[in-house]
């Protein structure tokens, strides 16, 4: 299994720092960054937070999209403080951190990606919408939202606990599951038209 960060609009140097540590310490494959808001100056107090993890912020890849920077993703998990969100129509729950440590326990995604928001106003509903799913971290109700570091520092330590494992099935390649949802998609389809046209015929 490839493990990716993927850090969308970072505006907080420290935190990047942080984050770029973060990947060395748990073994992430890659760092990756969707619009960065960080100045020339901000990516040398970035430098300074990695520590000795500088070449994984060096070798951070660019992206001018979410969409793109998880193109060759197999699973991407979205993290958000709110536990219930709605993107288009769909209601999404958000699995908590003991669900995580199941799934990665058992399956073996491929390319997995944990997406983390701004600091400032986190993943938007539209961005959550392109993960596959959705983490939130337990945290007191008097305060629910943690630093975005201290939430990557969480998820990564238990990925990089449950990933060294032998995992016990693969997940299906992503073309393959798109090929599913379309086929069960136009199955659907047809279902309501043959509903349609039962109602219709007389009695």
């Amino acid at each position: 299994m490839r493990v990716v960060v993927v850090f969308v609009g970072p505006e907080k140097p420290i935190n990047l720092g942080m984050i770029a540590r973060l990947c060395r310490n748990f073994e992430v494959d890659e760092l990756r960054l969707v619009k960065p808001e960080i100045t020339n100056e901000d990516w040398k107090i970035a430098e300074i937070f990695a520590s000795r993890a500088k070449d994984v912020l060096e070798r951070a890849k660019i992206y001018d999209s979410l969409e793109k920077a998880l193109k060759d993703v197999n699973l991407s998990i979205a993290t958000s403080a709110v536990r219930r969100i709605r993107g288009g129509n769909i209601m999404r729950r958000a699995m908590d951190i003991s669900e995580l440590e199941e799934m990665v326990s058992e399956t073996d995604p491929g390319v997995l990606a944990v997406v983390l928001g701004r600091e400032s106003s986190g993943l938007t509903n539209e961005e959550i919408s392109k993960c596959n799913l959705l983490l939130s971290i337990d945290a007191s109700e008097g305060y629910r939202t943690l630093n975005v570091a201290c939430a990557a520092a969480i998820i990564l330590h238990v990925i990089f606990t449950k990933r060294r494992k032998r995992f016990a099935r693969k997940l299906a390649d992503i073309k393959i599951r798109e090929r599913i949802i379309k086929s069960f998609e136009d199955i659907v389809k047809i279902a309501i038209k043959l509903s349609l046209i039962h109602i219709s015929e007389p009695t």
